[in-house]
């Protein structure tokens, strides 16, 4: 089934051509309306509803009593979900906003995305530009395959297996563990949502952070190389190459944001290169460089930490432990690795500052 994107707009036959440019008729069917054209049988056969933020040409709505005007997308996503049938999951809901810098005020771009969503009861926010379509068609993938695995409730075999793609490896029990630390909604509150409270916990709470999945960056720091050479290497014929296929990511989302790997997977991995040593970094280099093409990039970092982009919230800068300080942003949930940020970047914002959980650092520092 070709997934179908409805996109609720007050103007829809500019954003239907302009999206349209980015997708072959074979990959996914879009369909723009104006929110006055909204129809039962549109929510019934779509897979993802993305709503424009701004409203502006909607002169029906405008002569309505208060309580009937919806004043932006959110409004208007809010209604939509209450119309939505009740017996099996749901389109996803998202927004688009030209304007994610003024909707997000102090909150980082990047983390505005799901942090937005998150607060306003949609699967995501999205920023207008070049790269929204290909996630459109990753979250309505992900919205069949929920479908395919049967009406809520799901067992936990459903979500893993069936949804997040999770085989029949030798970490599998410790991967399952990680998943049920990140509490899953799998019972009551999956089957009074029909579905949609599974991908806002993934979207919202698994997928930013570095849970029971982690990025590229998290990925490298714990084999003990640049994130820039594991991006090289990745694209080789090499052992190493080969073995993180083994452990990479391939269910719901998983062409959303980027390569994911299982953390139980990379874990086992590493107890493998390591002949069961797995914190000998001399092992482990040499491990590598068995199954390498290229000559490693090693951290030079004694104690390497993975430090957040203050302007992000993205891990992106691997650091020594002493340059850096462990934080807590809002939302980040506490079954993921911490977050860390320069002291110097501490310093010198103070929001950012506030965040620290250790205050003397940025007194002694230096």
């Amino acid at each position: 089934m070709i997934p179908q994107i409805l996109i609720v707009d007050d103007d829809p036959e500019s954003v239907e051509s302009s999206l349209g440019k980015e997708v072959a008729p074979e990959d996914a069917i879009l369909v723009a309306c104006h929110p006055q054209d909204v129809t039962p049988k549109d929510l019934a056969i779509c897979t993802v509803v993305i709503v424009d933020h701004y409203l502006d040409h909607w002169p029906e709505r405008d002569v309505q009593p208060s309580a009937m005007k919806p004043k932006n997308g959110f409004a208007v996503a809010a209604v939509i979900r209450s119309q939505l049938p009740t017996d099996r999951p749901g389109p996803a809901i998202a927004i688009l906003t030209g304007k994610l810098a003024e909707l997000a005020g102090v909150v980082p771009l990047k983390a505005a995305e799901h942090l937005l969503a998150w607060q306003h009861d949609v699967e995501w926010v999205f920023p207008k530009g070049s790269e929204v379509v290909p996630r459109l068609i990753a979250m309505s993938i992900a919205v069949k395959k929920l479908r395919e695995v049967g009406p809520p409730p799901l067992e936990l075999d459903d979500l893993t297996s069936g949804w997040l793609g999770l085989q029949d490896v030798d970490w599998r029990a410790v991967a399952l563990d990680h998943v049920l630390q990140t509490r899953p909604p799998i019972h009551a509150v999956s089957a009074q949502t029909t579905g949609a409270s599974v991908l806002r916990w993934f979207l919202h709470r698994v997928l930013p952070y570095p849970a029971f999945l982690i990025d590229i960056f998290w990925t490298a720091t714990r084999l003990g190389v640049t994130a820039g050479w594991l991006e090289e290497e990745l694209q080789t014929d090499s052992g190493l190459r080969a073995q993180l296929c083994d452990c990479q990511y391939t269910g719901a989302f998983a062409d959303f944001s980027g390569p994911r790997w299982w953390r139980a997977g990379l874990a086992n991995l590493i107890a493998e290169l390591t002949d069961g040593q797995p914190f000998d970094r001399t092992a482990l280099q040499a491990g590598i460089r068995r199954i390498a093409s290229n000559e490693p990039g090693f951290l030079t970092e004694e104690r390497p930490v993975l430090a957040v982009d203050p302007n992000t919230m993205e891990p992106t800068r691997i650091v020594e432990v002493d340059l850096a300080t462990r934080i807590n942003p809002d939302g980040w949930p506490v079954y993921a690795d911490d977050a860390w940020v320069l002291v110097a970047d501490a310093r010198d914002d103070p929001e950012i500052a506030d965040m620290v959980l250790d205050q003397s650092r940025l007194e002694t520092f230096g």
